[in-house]
């Protein structure tokens, strides 16, 4: 799948639409389409499925309609518990947000790959014994 016209319209459950009419033009969806998808293919790895990556594009997608409607609205966020963090009114919004989100997951989940290594080293016996007394016995 291709994030195209379609796909904007039910990532943002109807909210925008591009063409003849919609929320966009058709040239401002391809202006911002080039844009979201420069952004994310500089931002996540290139081994990112195309599900994840067309997602990414869309929230990115959106994220711009929403700045160019002057709809940047949210000034905070709850992270868990007893801490949020706000950012300057007029510079986020929800799609910038589930983007990052997106973005930490992915790029977290590949740098915890293959964290673990095993080695022998030469000085290793096979014949070590265990001791299997309890302590104090």
């Amino acid at each position: 799948m291709t994030v195209d016209a379609a796909y904007i319209a039910a990532i943002s459950n109807g909210l925008f639409s591009v063409g003849t009419g919609g929320t966009i033009s058709d040239a401002t969806f391809a202006l911002y389409l080039a844009q979201s998808t420069t952004e994310v293919e500089a931002d996540l790895p290139t081994t990112i499925n195309s599900t994840l990556k067309d997602e990414a594009v869309a929230y990115l997608v959106c994220h711009r309609i929403e700045a160019w409607k002057g709809m940047l609205d949210v000034n905070q966020e709850n992270i868990g518990g007893d801490y949020s963090y706000g950012k300057k009114s007029g510079t986020i919004d929800s799609w910038l947000m589930a983007y990052d989100r997106l973005k930490l997951a992915v790029t977290s989940a590949r740098k915890g790959r293959g964290g673990y290594a095993s080695a022998t080293h030469a000085s290793v016996s096979s014949d070590m014994k265990m001791d299997y007394n309890p302590i104090g016995s």
